[in-house]
């Protein structure tokens, strides 16, 4: 029976995943049943990132370029355990070996802290390609620790999706001395490895992907969007349509001219609505998310979409254990559904959207995109997760409250051109927040991994892993559910984090942790639950 090499390392100090404050340190155990010569035993702790591309068969040229690879080292280094350093000195050099007798014996080993720069910078030239800049390339978390498992998978996006890792792991190195056999002439290195999982502080993975971790600047790609600021002390009172029934027939000149007459802002004025700020003006303490697409009403002139407004951009930023839908939260609290409509069908659009459009279900979906780059050549992978999904029924408890079209309100006025009618912008507030459903929505509380990782955004030489919100709202109007009555608002990219934010308001105040509705204290990082894989938060399907 040959040597049995054993890689004990010490847990981490978050008891889940080694980060940037760890010094990886543990115990190597080797037991052998007959003499061996040794002339040393090393450990090494290694990184690296590979990535393979491959091209679709119709952009080839030969047959010889269908693959590209590429290697980066990210991390080398090691640490002698035997022999002792007292012995080593004394060697000045020599190769003998030690024989060492049958038993069991117990190496301790140390490591300093993770470096913050891999170490393929080094090697990194000018001319070549890839998603980060020098200062901003940062040692990225470990990938696809289990990428030989997707093999094993009749899968293809399992596969494609293995095609890029980034792998951390321990290494015992024996090297052993000649062997007195003829036809064993050479030196012999017995070796044993143990992967580990490596994820760097929050403020690291920040700084490389935006460069900084106090940059404002959005990431190119970024959905363009509008930024505003509503007053929260601007109270507008809910529009009254027989009031405006009336204004509409009796008012609309101009206050100024000589027969006294008022005009239709003055009109709007009167009706009592108002509006918080003019819809050219910018903060840069609100950010807008409007809905890609919009949908068309029935007199085939109004519209409606989606607005998302995130304070403080909140949103860009989400960690484990964030509440999604909770008031204040910064994300998904501010939900409004859009109005616009010609001046001429004020009163009649804003009657028919009050009495005959409601919302009828709820989605929210985490969208990831991994993309990997070899020589020039990158490959993207997309997948879906969904986070919640929720039927808006009169049965579900608080769906009631969530949109009343008597509570439009007044925002601004229009022309798509100097010549064209007047167009009016109302707003009426989605109150999901209401929902007790999502008013305990928090990010990622299972700590969840998708096929094998973590939930995390982070950026190196050649591999990007980014992520999407996409709220998806079901629409019936006209007591009819068709096809592509449905607002979408996608927010890209996003910042997520697997850990949870260290600066807990709860925690800092002394609060006790409130574990009534499951999970953990929002900011909680000492003891991270185990992971539990939750049935409702699965992969969406494609449609066929």
């Amino acid at each position: 029976m040959g040597p049995k090499i054993t890689i004990l390392p010490a847990p981490p100090l978050n008891g889940q995943f080694y980060s940037s404050h760890d010094e990886i340190n543990g115990t190597v155990h080797l037991s052998i049943s007959k003499s061996l010569p040794i002339k040393n035993i090393t450990v090494l702790l290694r990184g690296f990132a590979e990535t393979m591309t491959k091209f679709d068969q119709e952009y080839l040229m030969s047959p010889s370029l269908q693959e590209h690879r590429s290697y980066h080292t990210l991390l080398d280094m090691e640490t002698r355990v035997f022999p002792p350093d007292n012995v080593w000195d004394a060697l000045e050099g020599s190769s003998k070996p030690f024989k060492v007798k049958p038993g069991e014996y117990d190496y301790q080993f140390k490591f300093d802290k993770f470096p913050r720069r891999p170490k393929c910078l080094a090697n990194h030239r000018v001319t070549d390609t890839v998603f980060v800049k020098r200062r901003e390339n940062y040692l990225p978390p470990s990938f696809n620790n289990k990428w030989k498992e997707f093999n094993k998978i009749d899968n293809l996006d399992l596969y494609f999706y293995s095609l890029g890792k980034i792998i951390y792991n321990l290494q015992v190195r024996i090297e052993l001395g000649k062997s007195m056999n003829w036809y064993k002439p050479f030196d012999k290195f017995l070796r044993e490895y143990s992967i580990i999982e490596f994820i760097p502080d929050s403020k690291l993975l920040e700084q490389g992907l935006n460069g900084s971790p106090t940059s404002s600047a959005l990431p190119q790609g970024a959905e363009e969007m509008t930024m505003a600021m509503y007053p929260e002390d601007i109270k507008r009172p809910p529009l009254d349509l027989r009031s405006m029934e009336t204004e509409l027939n009796t008012v609309d000149t101009d206050p100024s001219s000589a027969n006294g007459t008022f005009s239709r802002d003055t009109m709007i004025d009167r009706l009592g609505i108002r509006s918080a700020v003019p819809a050219t003006m910018t903060m840069g303490n609100e950010h807008i998310y409007k809905s890609r697409y919009k949908i068309g009403l029935p007199d085939g002139d109004s519209n409606l979409w989606l607005e998302i407004r995130s304070r403080d951009n909140a949103i860009k930023q989400t960690y484990r254990m964030d509440p999604m839908f909770q008031e204040g939260s910064g994300r998904f609290d501010q939900v409004f559904l859009m109005l616009s409509c010609s001046s001429d069908n004020v009163r009649e659009t804003l009657s028919m959207v009050m009495k005959n459009v409601a919302a009828k279900k709820l989605q929210l979906n985490l969208l990831e995109t991994v993309t990997f780059l070899s020589q020039g050549v990158g490959n993207e992978n997309f997948s879906s997760l969904r986070l919640a999904a929720l039927g808006l029924e009169a049965d579900v408890e608080g769906a009631d409250d969530v949109f009343d079209g008597g509570e439009f309100e007044y925002v601004s006025r229009g022309s798509k051109h100097s010549a064209g009618p007047m167009y009016y912008k109302f707003q009426c507030e989605l109150k999901l927040k209401k929902i007790p459903a999502l008013q305990y929505l928090y990010f990622n509380q299972e700590d969840y991994r998708h096929r094998g990782n973590r939930l995390y955004s982070f950026k190196t030489c050649t591999i990007k892993r980014e992520f999407q919100f996409q709220l998806l709202i079901d629409w019936e109007i006209n007591g009819s559910a068709k096809v592509g009555r449905q607002t979408e608002v996608i927010i890209k990219p996003v910042q997520i984090f697997c850990q949870c934010r260290p600066n807990s308001s709860a925690l800092r105040s002394g609060a006790a942790p409130d574990y009534t509705r499951g999970g953990m204290a929002i900011g909680e990082v000492d003891a991270l639950p185990l992971y539990v894989p939750p049935p409702e938060y699965v992969e969406t399907p494609k449609d066929t």
